[in-house]
């Protein structure tokens, strides 16, 4: 739902590009070939331009099938993480260590360190690679999603 508007203002802009470049044709007018080629054409590069700056998440929510998937080294952006099979983890970030337990919650992950401090984290998939955000967005996925960490 959310791309529909975009999508139709797409389809509609080069529709009207296409009947102004078949009139340009028609009548022989440079000015409306010229017109209706980058009405044309413009909503398509903008999609693509889109494309080559946005930040790459194709699944915010992804399903991730056993705590197998994400046992392993993360490190990315200045962290680095731990998960080890008994739900113990070692974060390191900033020249800081933690250590402490971790628990999966669909995509979200969850870490309550020794001191009973509690962080929560993110995975997400890009590319049909899983990711994990150590300092995921609030309320928008659409924000920037912050530092990226791959598994190792």
């Amino acid at each position: 739902m959310e791309l529909l508007i975009p999508i139709a203002a797409t389809l509609l802009c080069s529709a009207v590009g296409l009947v102004v470049l078949i009139a340009g044709f028609l009548r022989r007018s440079r000015k409306k070939k010229r017109l209706g080629l980058i009405l044309f054409l413009s909503p398509w590069l903008m999609w693509v331009v889109i494309g080559i700056i946005s930040p790459g998440i194709d699944e915010w929510n992804p399903q991730i099938e056993s705590n197998a998937a994400i046992i392993g080294r993360w490190k990315g952006d200045g962290y680095q993480i731990d998960l080890k099979p008994d739900s113990s983890f070692t974060l390191s970030s900033s020249g800081n260590q933690t250590i402490g337990r971790w628990k999966r919650n669909d995509w979200g992950l969850n870490l309550t360190a020794e001191d009973h401090s509690v962080r929560d984290m993110r995975f997400v998939e890009d590319g049909g690679h899983l990711l994990l955000l150590p300092e995921p967005p609030e309320l928008d996925p659409g924000d920037d999603p912050g530092p990226i960490m791959k598994r190792e």
